[in-house]
């Protein structure tokens, strides 16, 4: 009798040991499909539609509000450069009204690293990345693309997921054969409603 009660004893912790591995499984399994956004706190929906092509920065951010950070062109440096130009700069509170200053002051410094970060400074502008990673969750980017003379040359949104990052919204002068962007338009690659739901979702970056 006694070997058929631990029997079922051990029957039961089995199954309740399994059902709770199950429902881990669900859990981690279902969080790339919530998503959580860290957006920066001037940016929506709306707003981010109505940047258009060679905006100038000021108006960009009237518009948006002050980036997270941004990135000074592609950090293209020859080989032979000992001393690269530094290239991302978080933005920290109290500081957005100096991105212009700085920026200003980074094109205009004629004291390059090497002949091709001249280059790529000319060529690629700076960007603006108005939102960060969240762990574990779905999560929106968005980059806004400037060139040298600092007037909007692509908008750039997407979403990531464990193994995929799809772009959501675009808009540029380029053309793209994957994405068939026209160019100069604004490409909305998936609902109206989910764009919005992204991007003006409530749900924050969980407190680390």
């Amino acid at each position: 009798m006694s070997v058929v009660i631990k029997a079922g004893r051990v029957l039961l912790w089995l199954n309740l040991s399994l059902a709770a591995l199950l429902l881990m499984l669900n859990i981690v399994l279902a969080l790339p499909l919530i998503t959580c956004s860290d957006v920066a706190p001037g940016v929506s929906a709306d707003r981010i539609k109505k940047v258009n092509l060679g905006m100038k920065l000021e108006e960009v951010l009237a518009l948006l509000g002050p980036p997270y950070n941004y990135e000074i062109a592609h950090q293209m440096h020859m080989m032979s450069c000992r001393n690269p130009a530094r290239g991302y700069y978080d933005v920290k509170p109290g500081e957005a009204k100096n991105i212009c200053r700085k920026l200003e002051r980074i094109f205009a410094d004629t004291a390059f690293c090497c002949e091709g970060y001249r280059n790529d400074l000319n060529e690629s502008g700076f960007t603006l990345e108005y939102t960060r990673p969240v762990e574990f969750y779905a999560y929106p980017m968005l980059w806004v693309h400037f060139d040298h003379q600092f007037r909007v040359r692509s908008v750039f949104a997407k979403k990531y997921y464990w193994l995929d990052e799809p772009v959501i919204y675009s808009l540029s002068h380029e053309i793209d054969s994957n994405l068939l962007l026209i160019p100069g338009s604004k490409e909305m690659y998936i609902s109206d409603w989910e764009f919005e739901r992204t991007f003006n979702c409530t749900v924050q970056q969980p407190p680390s």
